[in-house]
């Protein structure tokens, strides 16, 4: 893969204090600790402070997130950060009600072929498209997830992780089985993931690389698509 003639794009929202959050109100704190005019000295800075859940934003949940002993932040293994990603296209039919189901995945195998080994799976469902207005992105934590069956289908094909446009691939009125599924098989998954309509559904690759946090069970990402070079 030629890096030099590779198309970047930005799969991550902007972090502020208005973004939607699970838990809903004001997740992100950002204060300056000292600011340029504060200082006489002949080179001035600007100290920051910033307080957020680590699981808000674009991000990672790693295996330990639900599981006790399994991989934090700081010891996923970044040896190949690099990954083979596909985006598979519910937008046109889903809703606050929709599942992904299994037969939307062989669907999309039919047409582009089967999924790689160590690939990231990546969901569009359209719901990023409410992402500046809290209450319709959050609405009462029912939007489009991902259906057991589907993350067991995922699951058998070894894949990495994956990925969706949604608070999370989990409704508050599920079990979290595709938590469970997922991360109880050392994968991971990444919530809130930007500018899918950006991506074509093959030939992309992701850039994943977690804050290295001792113990931390979650992570902001700067998602990275890299797409259009050659092998």
């Amino acid at each position: 893969m030629k890096l030099n003639q590779m198309k970047v794009i930005d799969l991550s929202h902007t972090i502020h204090s208005d973004i939607p959050s699970w838990e809903g109100g004001c997740a992100c704190i950002l204060k300056n600790l000292s600011d340029y005019d504060d200082s006489n000295a002949k080179v001035k800075f600007r100290i920051q402070d910033i307080s957020l859940p680590l699981g808000l934003g674009t991000h990672m949940d790693t295996p330990a997130h639900c599981f006790k002993d399994k991989k934090t932040a700081s010891e996923i293994d970044i040896t190949n950060p690099i990954y083979e990603c596909v985006v598979i296209d519910v937008s046109e039919k889903s809703n606050a009600n929709y599942l992904i189901s299994k037969s939307d995945i062989k669907e999309f195998e039919k047409q582009f072929g089967f999924i790689n080994e160590n690939s990231i799976v990546l969901f569009r469902t359209g719901w990023a498209k409410y992402w500046h207005n809290q209450h319709k992105y959050r609405n009462n934590l029912q939007f489009p997830s991902i259906s057991e069956e589907s993350a067991l289908y995922l699951n058998e094909k070894n894949i990495a992780g994956i990925g969706i446009d949604t608070l999370s691939p989990d409704t508050i009125n599920s079990e979290f089985e595709v938590h469970q599924i997922m991360l109880g098989n050392n994968r991971f998954i990444i919530e809130n993931v930007a500018n899918l309509e950006l991506l074509p559904s093959t030939g992309t690759y992701l850039m994943v690389l977690p804050l290295k946090i001792q113990n931390a069970t979650e992570s902001p990402l700067r998602l990275v698509a890299l797409m259009g070079g050659q092998a």
